[in-house]
């Protein structure tokens, strides 16, 4: 291969394989059976010369296919999860001096990973037993599995049954909330809830599976929270103290008005800084935001919102915009427990990219 002909396998089984060049009058032969009892192979018969012309090196191989990459890359994709398509490329060149198409390299990675993890098809059959699975370990685990009308996947939510008990009893009433697009087969999106415990650290809540980031599916979302997460509290988990932080995505900003109409709900500051119009980090307009942000009075609020017209009466008039008791400590209308950014639910996100092309089972497996 890495000299740039091409062979056709004449006659090919577990313990005898006959190849020839795919040249139809060149004599290149060769003919090798398996050794009984170890994996070694004899080869009876080699006619090592090829009187055809040479393939044109390194511009493919028609017996380098995703199937023979994958064999040869097999170790290495398993023992890295990271070891990318482009890597792939990479070590086929240098080993056999054959450049394959990137999409070629994807596929035969997509091969050891189906082979490892099983195909997208096959994990959306396997969640009716995985949740029974899960429900058997813990009963207080929340699980949630929609169809459409045809049969067909519509969503999954899951909350561990440690985790519900750990926000009940010991963590702050205070759910960060964020989705994230997933890069598999059949795409969607995770919509993740978590939260802050006593010592500042943060416990992933719950996860859900669905189609888009859309209101229907976060007002869904948010009723399983609800009924199977903060749902059966005591008198310090009451809805009228549970604050709530996210973006501003306009289907989110609706379903948490529907589905806990007296819970607190905030905007994570990071994202209104962001769309400060010509406000780079750290510059005037940028920290005197941020200061209005963090004000507990009055007074200083507004002090620093005349600065930030005089800075720049653009950025003025995109602030003043903004509802002060989602975003303004002096006002806000619950507990934000100084969390002001978009830290906690970007953490988590931060640390499952590489699981968001995995099939739904081996995802939730992995998270």
């Amino acid at each position: 291969m890495k000299r740039g002909f091409e062979y056709a396998p004449t006659k090919c089984n577990d313990h005898k394989i006959t190849a020839r060049c795919r040249v139809s009058d060149c004599p290149w032969r060769i003919k090798a059976r398996q050794v009984p009892g170890i994996a070694q192979w004899w080869v009876k018969k080699f006619d090592s010369q090829h009187t055809c012309s040479r393939a044109i090196g390194g511009l493919g191989h028609r017996n380098c296919d995703a199937a023979f990459i994958a064999e040869f890359v097999r170790g290495q994709v398993v023992a890295n999860e990271k070891y990318t398509s482009k890597m792939v490329q990479t070590e086929i060149l240098q080993q056999h001096g054959v450049k394959i198409s990137y999409w070629k390299a994807y596929r035969a990675r997509e091969l050891v990973l189906q082979e490892v993890r099983g195909d997208f098809e096959g994990s959306f059959a396997l969640l009716p037993s995985y949740m029974q699975e899960l429900r058997s370990g813990d009963a207080q685990t929340c699980l949630q599995l929609l169809y459409q009308d045809e049969g067909h996947f519509h969503r999954f939510f899951l909350a561990f049954g440690a985790a519900i008990r750990a926000f009940r009893k010991h963590c702050r009433p205070l759910i960060g909330l964020d989705g994230t697009f997933l890069t598999g087969k059949f795409r969607g999106c995770l919509l993740t809830a978590s939260c802050i415990d006593g010592n500042n650290c943060i416990l992933p809540l719950a996860w859900a599976v669905v189609e888009g980031e859309n209101r229907y599916s976060w007002h869904w979302f948010l009723e399983q929270l609800r009924d199977g997460v903060v749902g059966d509290h005591d008198s310090s988990r009451a809805n009228s103290v549970l604050t709530i932080v996210s973006d501003r995505q306009k289907g989110l900003i609706d379903a948490v008005s529907d589905v806990f109409p007296d819970a607190a709900h905030g905007y994570y500051i990071y994202h209104l800084s962001t769309n400060l119009a010509h406000a780079p980090k750290n510059t005037p307009a940028w920290r005197r935001f941020w200061a209005a942000a963090r004000a507990y009075t009055v007074v200083e609020f507004n002090e620093h919102i005349e600065k930030i017209k005089e800075l720049n009466p653009e950025q003025y008039k995109y602030v003043v915009k903004l509802p002060q008791h989602r975003w303004a400590t002096h006002c806000f209308l619950g507990m934000r427990y100084s969390m002001l950014t978009s830290n906690c639910a970007e953490t988590i996100n931060s640390v499952i990219r590489h699981l968001k092309g995995l099939p739904i089972t081996y995802l939730v497996e992995e998270t």
